[in-house]
């Protein structure tokens, strides 16, 4: 009988294990062996925060490392960027899911997500986002109500 690990090697189950366990949140995480690995190259820094992995890496409340992929918006050329245009299209983007899958909530709870790292991303770097470049949480909420007043509305609305 062959198993996976003797096929693919332990990294590949690793990481499939990592994606099918951990990885409810739409982001890319680090198995526990690609973690150590980082934690072992950014001892090779004077000042952790000098290392690549400081502005790219971001650690999420349960204990999952995760990309920060809204880092390359920072990234410029001498062609173009920092790409801010972009950051407000992704946004709008994520604004537009959460009113789109209010009444999905196993959908919605992952652009929740994703507008909740949007927001830290930016509180990451007061210097060049605001608060127009944030996501207003307050807006996308799931509020309970009492079913009288569904009722009500339903009723007021009806033929």
């Amino acid at each position: 009988d062959v198993c996976s690990s003797d096929l693919f090697g332990s990294a590949f189950t690793e990481a499939h294990d990592g994606e099918a366990l951990l990885a409810r949140d739409p982001r890319i995480i680090l198995t526990a062996s690609a973690a150590d690995a980082v934690r072992q190259h950014i001892t090779y820094y004077p000042q952790p925060q000098r290392s690549p992995q400081y502005k790219a890496l971001y650690r999420d409340t349960d204990g999952q490392w995760f990309l920060n992929y809204l880092h390359a918006i920072l990234i410029s050329d001498y062609e173009q960027g920092p790409f801010y245009e972009e950051l407000l299209q992704h946004k709008q983007m994520v604004e537009q899911r959460l009113r789109e899958f209010q009444s999905a909530p196993v959908i919605w709870s992952k652009y929740a997500w994703v507008a909740n790292y949007h927001n830290y991303f930016c509180d990451q770097h007061p210097e060049q986002f605001d608060d127009r470049h944030k996501i207003d949480l307050s807006l996308h909420q799931l509020r309970p109500s009492r079913i009288v007043d569904d009722i009500e509305s339903t009723t007021r609305h009806s033929p």
